[in-house]
């Protein structure tokens, strides 16, 4: 293995203690210290803190995101961004074009990114696995079977399953969709698994409020409790950052007012939630009579809200 080879899957061993798990940071740099701001207050250090990937490309600070985990050493998985970023700051490597306009990709091109970055993002591991309360986890960037994968709230049980076979955990934590849920399925022949993502903390997930999203994964008598958790911050400084830096109006206008732009890659489910805001909610993962669970053919469930 070459010194900057990424392990396919990182093994972070047993983890005590509640976790703050979040994704898509998106080059918000704001958005990222109030992250930080909130654990410090509730004394959570780092080595409680799991990331899903991608610092970019849509916000005005890819880079200085990418610092700060490089720096405190936050776990993350590589997400689409980090396995391009170094390629093409080299010069090489394709990324969708679609991508290259938004403004994370344009200050990658033009500031070029630091060669010890390129390292840490090469190093990412395409997966890291933890055991928690005697239940394991999965992170992954999107999907185990690909990190482009994008699984929804109100996406079909079935297209869950090939997932959480593979992963052969008890629990997967994916990010990329960018919009907060816990899904819970039972299984014939054993306790069930659950699907998680904490949502975006770089960008609103639609809903109609500035807010951003992240979550907190403990262990409880009865299993396991998802608090799913709103992360206010100064979203009018992140959007004016991004104007004055970039010039962009289209991701500012996404930051303000909480709607995105594009509805494209969003299912019937999540489209006709447009602008209706979400609320901070807990999914409880438990034994027996106390889990609630959801058949893999079953359409879409929150799990208990609270």
């Amino acid at each position: 293995m070459t010194p900057n080879a990424a392990p396919a899957i990182q093994d972070l061993g047993q983890l005590d203690g509640a976790l703050l798990i979040f994704g898509g940071v998106d080059g918000n740099l704001d958005a990222l210290e109030a992250l930080l701001k909130f654990a410090a207050e509730r004394g959570i250090p780092f080595t409680r803190m799991i990331y899903t990937g991608s610092v970019a490309p849509f916000c005005a600070e890819p880079v200085a995101c990418a610092q700060q985990f490089a720096e405190l050493g936050i776990a993350a998985v590589k997400g689409s961004f980090e396995v391009d970023a170094p390629q093409l700051a080299q010069g090489a490597g394709v990324v969708d074009l679609s991508e290259m306009v938004a403004p994370g990709w344009k200050r990658i091109l033009e500031d070029g990114l630091p060669p010890e970055l390129a390292d840490w993002m090469e190093a990412l591991p395409a997966e890291l696995v933890f055991s928690l309360g005697g239940y394991t986890f999965r992170v992954v960037h999107g999907g185990v079977t690909s990190m482009e994968k994008l699984l929804f709230r109100s996406s079909a049980g079935p297209a869950f399953q090939p997932e959480l076979s593979v992963s052969t955990t008890d629990v997967v934590i994916a990010g990329r969709s960018g919009l907060p849920f816990t899904r819970l399925f039972s299984a014939s022949d054993g306790p069930g698994q659950a699907w998680h993502n904490p949502g975006s903390l770089g960008l609103p997930p639609n809903d109609g409020t500035p807010r951003v999203w992240a979550s907190m994964v403990r262990s409880a008598s009865s299993g396991l409790v998802f608090d799913h958790m709103p992360i206010a911050y100064d979203h009018r400084t992140a959007a004016n950052r991004l104007r004055r830096q970039c010039g962009d109006e289209v991701f500012s206008r996404w930051i303000e007012s909480g709607l995105w732009p594009s509805l494209d890659d969003l299912p019937q489910g999540e489209r006709r939630r447009r602008g209706k805001p979400i609320e901070p909610h807990r999914v409880t993962f438990g034994l027996g009579d106390e889990r609630t669970q959801e058949r893999p053919e079953a359409r879409s469930c929150d799990g208990n809200l609270a």
